[in-house]
């Protein structure tokens, strides 16, 4: 076999093995996800969430009427792996 052949055999068999190997890997991932409503963001706890894993993906602004007043809230969505 000449050498460019023997070559690109080698890539082609590393190409395919990484492909499969880096399949495997995703598809065992497993996610958990929370999500936290607040007008306060200083109630949250971030510090305790991070100590538990959780990781903060998102935030989505909202307003919520409460008592004919609008109060400005948040959701605080988090995953972690399980």
């Amino acid at each position: 076999m000449k050498k460019s052949h023997w070559l690109f055999a080698v890539l082609v068999l590393m190409a395919l093995c990484w492909a499969g190997w880096s399949g495997r890997a995703q598809s065992s991932l497993r996610w958990e996800y929370k999500v936290i409503t607040t007008s306060n963001h200083h109630a949250l706890g971030l510090d305790q969430l991070g100590d538990q894993g959780w990781e903060l993906i998102a935030i989505a602004k909202n307003e919520s009427a409460s008592a004919g007043a609008r109060v400005a809230v948040n959701d605080y969505f988090f995953k972690r792996q399980r």
